[in-house]
């Protein structure tokens, strides 16, 4: 199991940007594309961070494990 993690900031207006993946993964612009399609998907719009009654913009990051079909069968 690998972990990797999203990594983006909220704006102000609750919307998602500067999302990125790490650690960096050769050739990942691809998929970085389909997370960021993924995540505005999942929800659209966040709540922005507050900060003395002010919406500021917010960095999140989201923990990730990928598996693999493959295991090992000790041969």
């Amino acid at each position: 199991m690998d972990n990797s993690f999203f990594v983006f900031d909220v704006n102000t207006n609750g919307k998602v940007e500067n999302l990125d993946v790490l650690p960096k993964v050769k050739n990942s612009e691809m998929f970085i594309d389909d997370m960021q399609f993924a995540i505005k998907r999942v929800k659209k719009k966040w709540k922005p961070a507050i900060k003395d009654g002010i919406p500021v913009i917010s960095k999140k990051i989201i923990k990730i494990n990928f598996t693999s079909d493959h295991f090992d069968h000790g041969d």
